[in-house]
């Protein structure tokens, strides 16, 4: 940590996975804040309080990853307060829950790439996504979120930039792959553990012709 304080005109700073505390990030953010527009701090115990470090000395930023990080809704909604130019968001397993897709979706308009996969946002934020960022958001992954045909269905109406999506490991079934068929313009997907048999996989290779 201390090798980097003298280099202000770092642009882009990966510290996943280093143990880091709300504490230690802070002087990174205060020396690096100028010019920082990529930071990933994935997997460091950082709460509520190292979010806010984050969101309110670097405000540059456009690209964020706060995977595993027990970001919270609060944390959610610092981000949002600060950080409106974001383009990438990462808040994969942070137990935002829909309360927190309702932030990001009415705050972050600029979205282009979103991973919240196992936050419990379930049908209700799938429903939010699509209804707030469909014309802008190219990529998602949504997986483990206990998404049913439903959301699916959501997603299909109005998801009109999406390229790429992650939805596995919810309970989709049959119906909720016909859904997902309907994403014509989609280059890649990752589907499994959805439910869906082979009448239901059929259906997805033979309108996706993009992927």
């Amino acid at each position: 940590t201390a090798s980097l304080l003298p280099l202000p005109l770092i642009t882009e700073l990966d510290v996943s996975r280093n143990e880091l505390s709300a504490d230690g990030l802070r002087p990174l953010c205060e020396r690096l804040a100028p010019r920082l527009e990529t930071l990933d701090a994935s997997h460091n115990l950082l709460h509520v309080g190292g979010t806010r470090h984050i969101a309110e000395l670097c405000r540059s930023l456009q690209v964020l990853r706060l995977n595993v990080c027990d970001v919270g809704v609060e944390g959610v909604r610092v981000i949002c307060a600060n950080l409106r130019g974001l383009r990438i968001l990462e808040l994969d397993e942070n137990g935002i829950g829909v309360a927190g897709v309702r932030l990001i979706v009415d705050n972050l308009r600029r979205l282009e790439r979103l991973s919240i996969r196992g936050n419990e946002v379930r049908d209700e934020g799938a429903s939010a996504i699509a209804e707030k960022l469909g014309d802008t958001l190219a990529y998602l992954d949504i997986s483990d979120n206990r998404i049913t045909e439903d959301g699916a269905r959501a997603l299909s109406q109005s998801m009109r930039a999406l390229r790429i999506l992650t939805i596995s490991n919810n309970t989709l079934g049959n119906e909720g792959a016909h859904w997902i068929a309907q994403l014509t313009e989609l280059q890649e997907l990752y589907i499994d553990g959805c439910s869906a048999d082979p009448l239901g996989a059929t259906e997805l290779f033979t309108n996706l012709r993009k992927l």
